[in-house]
This record gives structure tokens, sequence and C-alpha cells, in this order.
């Protein structure tokens, strides 16, 4: 793999659809029509074994879109045919014991086993709207149905069908698909093909792509210039209409009130690298996670089930049609109330989980239709959020609980474990499907046949920072894709997930306004500590407190119940930030402007900090101040940052916080009647089947050429 590509690889978040008709970040070329993106060491790329079926593939590709078949090619991606016969509800219904299919769950070709139905069959995708086009492209009439692998697509919906349910929430919920383009990609962009312009080859790389910070900066003065247009027309519309004597309507929201811009491209890449990743695995999204309704149906099109732990949940899933039947919901919450059950069986939900003999009581009484998913406990000491505490039935309870489900008259299909949300920790997930496969095996001696693997969530759904010493999505799915495969690769096993955070965590960003502040002068022990940190200046011994529209009742409740470190960001302060034309550029400013601050991550036991860009970026203009930052409530434990180094800030200033996705809103509440109620609504990708345009160099411009 070329360094160009290893760099693409780096920031495949970053890469956003929203610039084809601005930039050419796709491919640019030169006379000789020759793209950017290739590989330079092609025989790194393991290839797979043309299908049985090669001449219906030959014959599909023959028809492909050149820009289609470019893809296929680039990739290493070779057609193929999968068993794509979901079984009916009825049939589903009637044939469960033996089977215990699921409607739309994904089956795999019987006996077939693959080794690593990813890595070993076409390369890793660099960019994001790459993915997106081949998440589309697969099963599509373009490849007269065939796939990638030997697993259909998820749900019921045609390749065809899914993009046009997806086309139609964003239509639903006026997405904005066309924003402006940053011109610093742009110039990036012809200052890079500049240097190549004497050679058929221009490649790109990571300073000619916005950064993901970059992006929402962008949007965030895009969005907030908006709330100021928004609020002034208002304001006309209400004096007109008080000069006709009716009485002037409330404003849907103040310029400076919160907001979030939700990117529901963002969603749409993340289950195209799921399938990527792990297309033998078909995610149940986590309702709990963000029972968004957009959100929701989005993931529907898209083909996922739903986790759900309620009969709240169940009736917003069912309620919203966003299922083909009850089947594509597993009740996933291991102890339930016995309104929960009742209402369960009510609904015709069939698959739940039980990790304790008086849940299988429960069950053979009050749902006794119910196929019954043994969730067992895991080591998840290394989780950032861990589950075994509370739920998950050790190795030596299992045949206890099998014994009781025989005892009972429930029906045991399956096992199900959660290794816990951020847990770095690779061989936890080898170790659970190990477990899992033992509890398979002992389920068979107590007249038991498992069909359904349940491998949780907990799945990370931001970019990994460098030196974190975080686990990729990516890193993750390589792991465990040997281990599926040689335990569960016979192809009589469904494979589900339970991921929430992954598909929604960097999907939403929350910008929120300084409305009020004071200082505070610091004790002499306060001023020693911080002049021993040798990072903010001691002249002004004082504390500055800021007030801002959001806090712990609300989107921040996610520090107390998630653990979550969610990042700040200062918008617009004057230094140039939220301008930087490359990132290339920025990390040199960065570097010069850093003196020698000695602040390089984030402070011990702090609950919240901010990016190495602000810190550096803000360091020459912004001076330093001890900070603490409350939320808007009466309480004074809203606080969400405390006594923190922070650049100095005024009335009217905005703070961008991105990654605020996943359990965040959906445990927000309303306390002293706050809340963030504006939601602006974008995609970074394009769901426009349509090649990318080319682009060729006249003079020191580059120039559209060919859609």
């Amino acid at each position: 793999m070329g360094d160009h590509d290893v760099a693409l690889c780096h920031v495949s978040r970053y890469n956003h659809a929203n610039y084809w008709a601005f930039v050419p970040l796709p491919t640019v070329s030169d006379d000789t029509g020759c793209d950017s993106l290739h590989h330079d060491s092609a025989s790194e790329r393991i290839r797979m074994a043309p299908p049985a079926s090669a001449s219906k593939a030959g014959a599909a590709e023959e028809r492909l879109h050149p820009y289609e078949r470019r893809l296929l090619d680039q990739y290493q991606i070779h057609l193929q045919p999968a068993n794509r016969n979901p079984l009916s509800r009825a049939d589903s219904a009637a044939g469960r014991e033996e089977t215990a299919q699921t409607p739309a769950q994904v089956q795999m070709v019987s006996g077939v086993a693959v080794a690593d139905s990813t890595s070993d069959q076409h390369a890793s995708v660099a960019s994001s709207q790459d993915l997106v086009d081949l998440f589309f492209l697969e099963g599509s009439q373009a490849v007269d149905g065939l796939c990638f692998s030997p697993y259909p697509i998820y749900g019921w919906r045609t390749a065809e069908e899914r993009r046009a349910a997806v086309c139609e929430v964003f239509k639903t919920y006026n997405v904005v698909t066309r924003l402006p383009a940053s011109p610093a990609a742009l110039a990036a962009a012809q200052r890079r093909y500049s240097r190549h312009r004497h050679s058929a080859i221009a490649p790109i790389n990571k300073s000619a792509i916005e950064t993901r910070e970059q992006y929402w900066r962008r949007l965030s003065n895009l969005y907030t210039q908006k709330g100021v247009k928004d609020a002034a027309s208002a304001a006309d519309a209400a004096a007109t209409t008080a000069t006709n004597g009716a009485v002037p309507a409330a404003p849907a929201y103040e310029p400076e009130d919160p907001f979030y811009i939700i990117d529901l491209g963002r969603v749409v890449e993340q289950m195209a690298r799921w399938r990527h990743e792990l297309p033998m695995v078909r995610p149940y999204f986590a309702v709990k996670s963000n029972p968004q309704p957009a959100v929701l149906e989005v993931l529907s099109a898209l083909g996922a089930g739903f986790d759900c732990a309620s009969k709240e949940e169940i009736h917003m899933v069912l309620g919203r049609q966003l299922v083909a039947s009850p089947d594509d919901i597993i009740f996933a919450n291991p102890c339930k109330q016995l309104g929960d059950l009742r209402e369960a069986q009510a609904c015709g939900v069939t698959y739940v989980t039980v990790d304790n003999p008086l849940e299988m009581e429960k069950i053979s009484r009050l749902m006794p239709s119910a196929h019954a998913i043994i969730r067992i406990k895991t080591n998840d000491s290394k989780a950032q959020c861990s589950f075994s505490t509370k739920f998950g039935a050790p190795l030596e309870d299992v045949e206890g609980l099998l014994e009781a489900a025989r005892q009972f008259n429930v029906t045991v299909c399956g096992v199900s474990f959660h290794v816990g949300s951020g847990n770095d920790d690779q061989s936890a997930y080898v170790s659970a499907v190990r477990d899992a496969y033992q509890v398979f095996q002992q389920a068979v001696q107590y007249g038991f046949k498992c069909t359904i693997l349940d491998i949780g969530g907990g799945f990370p759904g931001t970019e990994v920072v460098e030196g974190s010493g975080n686990t990729s999505f990516e890193a993750i799915a390589r792991t465990i894709r040997p281990v599926l495969a040689e335990l569960f690769g016979g192809g009589d096993v469904t494979i589900i997930s339970e991921p929430g955070r992954y598909f929604t965590a960097a999907s939403h960003a929350l910008l929120m306004n300084v409305f009020a502040s004071r200082t505070l002068r610091l004790s002499d022990v306060e001023v020693s500590r911080q002049a021993f940190q040798s990072v903010v200046s001691m002249d002004e011994p004082e504390e500055y407190q800021y007030y801002v529209n959001d806090g712990l009742y609300h989107s921040f409740n996610c520090i107390l119940f998630d653990h979550a470190h969610p990042t700040l960001l200062l918008l617009n302060d004057g230094d140039g930030a939220d301008g930087v034309e490359s990132g290339t550029e920025a990390a040199a400013v960065c570097s010069e402007e850093e003196g020698e601050t000695s602040l390089s991550g984030p402070l011990a036991n702090d609950a919240l900090f901010m990016s190495a860009w602000d810190r550096r970026r803000s360091f020459a203009r912004r001076p330093l101040r001890i900070t603490t930052i409350f939320g808007p409530t009466c309480d004074s434990m809203d606080c969400i940052l405390k006594k923190q180094p922070f650049p100095e800030m005024k009335l009217g200033d905005w703070l961008l916080v991105p990654d605020m996705g996943s359990y965040t809103t959906a445990a927000a509440g309303f306390f002293n009647g706050f809340a963030t109620r504006r939601l602006e609504w974008v995609s970074s990708v394009d769901l426009c089947a349509r090649p990318r345009p080319v682009y060729t160099r006249e003079g020191n411009t580059l120039r559209c050429v060919s859609e």
C-alpha cells in the first residue's frame, strides 16, 4: 500500500462527499485521464478467488458504469451470489424449532466457512464516500443482485429500496446535503496538483482532506450565523403580524440558544463501514443510546434490527413500522418487569435475553412463545463502561440455566455477551466468542439447538486519536472475524450484534453559548498548585467562571452516566483556528505557536478536556485562565469543567462539543425548564447514484470536465 493510501486510511472518516460539486478530492486527472487514487503495490492485495457463478458476475461487471467498475477494481472486490432466502413470518414460526431463523436476518451460505470475509477478500476502503457507494452498489440491480461476500445484504429491502428509503428520510427531515465547501480543500488540491504537473498521477493525502474537527467548525460557523438570520426574520414577521393587529407567534428559538448539528450521513457511513468489516453480523441498533426518530428511521432503511430494553422502546419501533416483523427486535434486557413481558408477548416479540433461573420461570408464565438467548458474563475489566457486575451468567451457572429452561419448557435458541463499552482489550472479544461456543455445546446436551449468537455492543464510533491507546472498530473487527469463522462458520448460525454508540457517537455536535461570567480571587494554596503546573500565568491569580446554556442535567449527563470525556472547542477566538487552510499547515502553525507550553494531554482526573488544537491555537491570542464552566440550572453541582486551564472567553462566545450523539439527549431532562431543542440536519456523504466529477488543471485552477 502506498504512503498516500495509508494516509487516506488514517483519515477515512474525514473525506466528505458534499465536496463533489465543489472540491476535487475524489479524482484529479490530467489530459491522460488517469485517476489520482491508485495503489502503488497491487501485489500486496489478497485477491479472492472468483465464485462459482463467475460468468454471471462477469456479465454484471460488464454492464457497470465505469465509475462503479473502477470502485470494484480499486478495492479488489469480486461479485458472488449470496443465500438470500429469508423465511416468511409464517415459515419462521413453523420452522423455528429446527432453524431459529428470523426474517431478514443474515444467513451464511450453507456449508461455507469463510476464514476472513473482509481482509482476505478485498482491500481496506480509504474513502468514506467510497464506502457508501459500495454499500448501495452491493446487491443492486446494477450487479444482478450479487454481493461482495457470501452474506446477503441486511434487512428485507432490496438495495434500490434501501437508497430510496434513506433519501425519503432525508427529505422528511430537510437534511442539507450540499454545504458550502471550505476554500482550503480546493486550494490544497490545486497546490498538490501543481507539484505533480509533470506526472500522470496527482496523489491525494491528508493535507488535502478536511479533518472532522475542521468540518464541525465550518458547519458551526454557518449555523450560528443562520440562527441570527432566522431570529431577524422571525422578528420582522412578528412586527408585521403586530401591525395587522394579530398576536405574534413566539420564535422557535433565540439566536443564542444551544443546538445540535446532526450528521445523518455519518450514520449511513457507519453502516457501510460495518458491512465492509463485519458482513456476517447483522447490527441490531441499541435504541437506548439515541432514540431520535430520524436516526431510527435511517437505520431501519439501511437494514438494521433493533435492540429494545422496555415495552416503550418496543412500541417506538413497532409504532413507526421500522421492522418487517417483531422478529427483527431483540428484547435484550436480561431482567424484565412482568408488564413488559406481557406487552412483548402481545406485540409478537420472540427473542429475549436471560441470565438467571427466575427469569426463565417468568418467561414461561408470561411469554410462552419466547425464545431465550442466554446472556453470559465476560471479562470487561478494561472496559470504560462494564456490565458484568449487573448482567450475565457465569459459565459455571449456565448448566443451571439450561436445566431451568428445560424444567419450565422455555426454548433456548442462542447465546449473547457484552464485553463492555470502550473495551480496548481485543482478547476479551475472542474469549467471549469461545465461551459462547462452549455454551452452544452445553445446550446440545439439554436438547437445545442454538442458532443465534449475539456479540453485544460497545464498539467505538469515534476516531481513534494516535497515541491514545484506544482500539479502533476496524482493529476489533479484524480480531473477531477469524474466530467467528472458526467456530460459527458452518452456515447454521445467525450472528447479530447490539451496537449503539458505534452508529451515533460521531454524528452529533453540540453548540452552546456563553451567557454569563465572573471572576473570583484564588486562594494562596490554589495559586501555588496552578503555578506548579506551569501552564497558566499566575500574574492574575483569579478563577474565571462561565455559564453556558447546556449542562449536566441535559447533554452532559454523559459525564455522570456514561463515563464520557467530552471535548470543548472554542469557536472564533480571533486566532484563525477556524480558518486554517490545511491539516498540514495547521499542524505547522500549532507547533510554532506552542512555545514552552507543557500541557500536551488531558489533565489527570479531569472530567472534560479541550483539544490540543484549541490549547495551541488559543495560546498566542487568548491567555489561558483557571476556568470553571457551569451549566444553566440553579444547581451548583451543574458544573462541566472545574478549575482547569482554558482560553479566556467573553459573553457571546460559542463552544463546540463534537461526538455527542450517544447517551446524551437520550437521558436529558427538563430541569428548570432548560433544554436543547434546536436541531440542524446535514449529511457528510452523498446518496446520489452518480459518478464523481473528474477535474483537469487549467493554469492555476482546476476545472470539472466530466460527471
